[in-house]
């Protein structure tokens, strides 16, 4: 089992690139996104730190996917990540929805 699924990190990257695109801010690549959401959402207080930590640390796994490394995990740590992915998502939609974009 992959560290997480390819198909749950760039849903996830496109939930981080919505919040850029609010700001009228387009990012080139992974690592774009990574450093642009740090500046303009975690460094402004709109976002924790943790998002920021578990985007890179998504970036990471998506690189590792696109060489096909297989990383074995716990069903436990899998749980763990998908427990983080749903608080990003609450927490995008709920950024989203306060700036009037759903």
């Amino acid at each position: 089992m992959r560290i997480l699924h390819p198909e749950l990190i760039m849903l996830l990257f496109t939930l981080f690139r919505s919040c850029l695109f609010s700001k009228q801010l387009i990012p080139k690549g992974h690592k774009g996104v990574s450093i642009l959401f740090a500046q303009h959402f975690v460094k402004e207080g709109l976002f924790p730190k943790d998002f920021s930590r578990l985007l890179t640390r998504l970036r990471e796994n998506r690189e590792e996917s696109d060489y096909g490394y297989v990383i074995g995990t716990s069903p436990e740590d899998a749980e763990e990540r998908l427990l983080e992915a749903k608080k990003i998502i609450d927490g995008v939609k709920q950024y989203l929805r306060k700036e009037n974009y759903l």
